[in-house]
């Protein structure tokens, strides 16, 4: 019986549409069974005892079994950050005790591997000739102790996000960045989703290394290039302090002169304080009638907002994290047509760039400002980036992207030790 198993530490059953989210459906039609092996952060309210301790559960979905891990010292998502590194106008006093707490976390990681190893051992036990992809380092770490315990024979590596940008303790930085390299040294293939993590990755992976980008489901698009401006601004997914939002309603209360009927539109989660932030902002700059904000919503909603047209934001401060980064909302938006405004100097920007859907810029409210008031004073760049949005994201189809990395992933399996040739290349990074 044919096996693809799934290794990761992003909570799949609590969110919505994500890498693995696309990864899961294509596999599930492609095998017999699959696996999907996932750290599930402790939900909120959890006590110092559930903290201690690691939980498992186990369910199936048609041929998908799910098993989710709850290592110890695996506290809600966001609590840490949220009430230390990334509440607005954090205290020194805060940042630092965040970082203290972070370092302590090094702890935390470990817990997890050996958490994520111990289930995914269960599920391939009886199926030796598994295809196993791990997201990120600390799931690869777990797939390379499988295969030295002779679990499995291969195991594919994927590099999605800059990992020491997700903590903030330099040694817990350090500690990533470790596990990073040590990851793309071990894996039998290492697939990283953008160029930026590649250039990261080779020195370690060498000719095993393979880009295989960011895609976006074409299918549930309309893909209708704007022939007009639209006065709208439109931020899809987390609200966060990187995301520049603060920066979004400073445009828009110096563009309402000019463009009495631009709006804001924002779809997406927040951390409390964040929204209280932001929706105060609002009413302080006077722009809070034009700032819609019904939070999270299903996915048919983003989408449908998405279709209504105007300008995408997906600018957001340059950290590390966020530079290396591929994010979905940035091929989302150019699948619904919408010029998109990013920041300079990143994976995205480079994609707006490579592409000409769209203007790059640094972040601040007056750039994002001159930059709306150029594309809706200009009716015929704005359709020209529409178009070119459109004509641009065919490769980045998901259908393409994971029929590949499913060929390649086989050929690993039927060949212990092959690697894809150093001069294959993704469709595309072939035609942008």
């Amino acid at each position: 019986m044919q096996q693809f198993c799934l290794i990761t530490t992003l909570g799949v059953a609590g969110r919505i549409y994500n890498r693995e989210h696309n990864v899961i459906r294509a596999m599930a039609q492609r095998f017999d069974r699959v696996s999907v092996v996932f750290r599930r952060r402790a939900k909120p309210g959890a006590g110092l005892r559930a903290m201690l301790t690691s939980q498992r559960d186990t369910w199936r979905e048609g041929n998908i079994t799910y098993i989710a891990v709850d290592p110890p010292l695996n506290p809600p998502e966001g609590m840490v950050k949220g009430a230390t590194t990334h509440a607005p106008r954090a205290s020194a006093l805060r940042k630092s005790a965040g970082r203290a707490l972070d370092l302590v976390a090094m702890q935390k990681d470990h817990a997890s591997v050996r958490a994520l190893t111990a289930a995914a051992a269960m599920a391939v036990r009886d199926a030796p000739d598994s295809v196993v992809q791990a997201m990120g380092p600390w799931a690869a770490r777990a797939a390379e102790t499988l295969r030295a315990r002779g679990l499995i024979r291969a195991y594919c590596y994927v590099d999605r996000d800059f990992e020491p940008g997700f903590v903030t303790s330099r040694a817990r930085q350090n500690h990533a960045a470790r596990a990073e390299a040590r990851a793309a040294r071990s894996a039998d293939l290492t697939l990283c989703i953008g160029h930026r993590l590649a250039a990261r990755a080779a020195p370690h992976a060498g000719d095993r290394l393979q880009l295989s980008p960011t895609g976006v489901d074409l299918s549930q698009f309309a893909r209708r290039a704007q022939t007009a401006p639209k006065q709208r601004l439109v931020y899809i997914g987390e609200v966060a302090d990187w995301a520049c939002i603060d920066m979004a309603l400073g445009a828009l209360a110096q563009l309402r002169a000019d463009f009495p009927a631009l709006e804001l539109h924002v779809m997406g989660p927040s951390l409390p304080a964040q929204r209280d932030h932001l929706l105060q902002l609002a009413r302080t700059l006077g722009v809070a009638d034009a700032f819609h904000w019904p939070g999270a919503r299903p996915r048919a909603e983003a989408i449908a907002l998405m279709a209504g047209g105007g300008i995408g934001l997906a600018v957001f401060q340059p950290t590390p994290l966020r530079i290396h980064a591929a994010p979905l909302k940035v091929v989302e938006y150019m699948a619904s047509g919408l010029p998109t405004l990013t920041t300079q100097g990143s994976e995205a920007g480079d994609l707006i760039t490579r592409t000409g859907a769209g203007s790059v810029i640094t972040p601040g409210a007056d750039a994002i400002a001159n930059a709306t008031r150029a594309l809706l004073s200009d009716p015929d760049s704005f359709a020209a980036k529409s178009r070119a949005a459109l004509t641009q994201v065919e490769p980045y189809d998901w259908s393409l992207i994971m029929a590949r990395e499913y060929d390649l992933m086989r050929a690993l399996s039927d060949a212990p030790g092959a690697t894809a040739p150093a001069s294959a290349a993704t469709t595309a990074e072939c035609t942008t």
